[in-house]
């Protein structure tokens, strides 16, 4: 389970950037850049299933994880 503190990171990377641009994250890269150790990304990838439920986030299949700029098939989140 996340921390309060590791959601709101999970949070802020999602909502705040700026307008117009979207940034795009892969489950691993988000975890990366919010703190998140590897042994919670299973916790990670419920929250983001959560948040997607609550339409605080988009998820898709494939494409471009903009915070590495590599391409991949798993998910992609953004806010």
């Amino acid at each position: 389970m996340l921390s309060r503190a590791q959601e709101a990171r999970v949070r802020d990377l999602l909502t705040n950037h700026a307008p117009g641009i979207v940034r795009t994250y892969c489950l691993e890269h988000l975890a990366a850049h919010a703190q998140i150790p590897d042994s919670l990304l299973g916790a990670l990838a419920a929250y983001v299933r959560n948040l997607r439920a609550r339409g605080a986030c988009h998820t898709q299949y494939g494409g471009v994880c903009n915070a590495e700029e590599h391409q991949t098939t798993r998910v992609l989140i953004w806010g």
